[in-house]
């Protein structure tokens, strides 16, 4: 699946989702650049999608769980 036809479903997912990044003060788009930056760093390393995105969420200190689903949406 290419980078284009994830961000499309996350846009999708975004959408539709009640995205508690909002209450931490972050944009949809900058929560959309966070997790296509982490899903390109999986691609390079082979790494699951859903652990290294939850994990880039963990440490930015935001709600890795509705990443994580996300994530698991678009692969």
């Amino acid at each position: 699946v290419s980078i284009h036809a994830r961000r499309a479903a996350l846009k999708d997912v975004l959408g539709n989702l009640c995205i508690t990044y909002e209450a931490k003060r972050h944009t949809r788009q900058a929560m959309l650049e966070d997790v296509l930056s982490s899903m390109r760093s999986a691609e390079r390393h082979g790494v699951a999608h859903d652990s290294l995105v939850e994990g880039h969420a963990r440490r930015r200190g935001n709600a890795h769980t509705t990443i994580r689903l996300l994530a698991r949406s678009t692969v």
